[in-house]
């Protein structure tokens, strides 16, 4: 695991700090880059598909296709 931090040494040691924490208590995950439409696929089919209704599901997907990955898929 490396992480670079960009800012001040004070600012590095608090990130050091909160990683640390994470780390501890089981709530680290590692970075990685991934574009936010892949996220907000893989969410749709891990998360919204198996837990909501259809016409839930249905209504999240519209959403999610026609107005979110459009706008900020790419980031």
């Amino acid at each position: 695991m490396a992480e670079t931090v960009h800012g001040t040494k004070k600012e590095a040691e608090a990130e050091l700090a909160r990683i640390l924490y994470e780390l501890n208590t089981g709530m680290y995950a590692e970075p990685h880059r991934m574009l936010v439409s892949d996220y907000l696929k893989r969410w749709l089919a891990d998360y919204a598909r198996p837990t909501v209704s259809m016409r839930a599901y249905e209504s999240y997907k519209g959403i999610v296709d026609g107005h979110l990955i459009p706008a900020i898929g790419h980031y």
